[in-house]
C-alpha cells in the first residue's frame, strides 16, 4: 500500500520530466544515433517505466545511475 501510494504521489512530477526527456531522447535517436522516431507513447512509458524503477529502487540505486550519467 505505501509504494502505491509513494508511486501516485512521484508520478504527476515523473510525468513533467518524462516530457522533456521524451523529446531529448527521441532528438538525440535521431540526430546523433540516426535511428528512426519511436512512437512516443512507446518512449515514454519506456522512460517512465525506468524513472519509477530508478525512485523504486532506493536512493543507493539512485546515486549510482545518475553518477553515471
Amino acid at each position: 500500500l505505501i509504494s502505491l501510494l509513494y508511486i501516485l504521489s512521484i508520478f504527476p512530477i515523473l510525468l513533467i520530466y518524462v516530457v522533456g526527456l521524451t523529446n531529448t531522447v527521441d532528438s538525440f535517436m535521431v540526430n546523433q544515433i540516426g535511428l528512426e522516431s519511436p512512437s512516443r507513447v512507446l518512449l515514454s512509458g519506456v522512460l517512465v517505466s525506468g524513472m519509477i524503477s530508478l525512485m523504486m529502487g532506493g536512493e543507493r540505486l539512485m546515486l549510482r545511475a545518475f553518477a553515471i550519467l
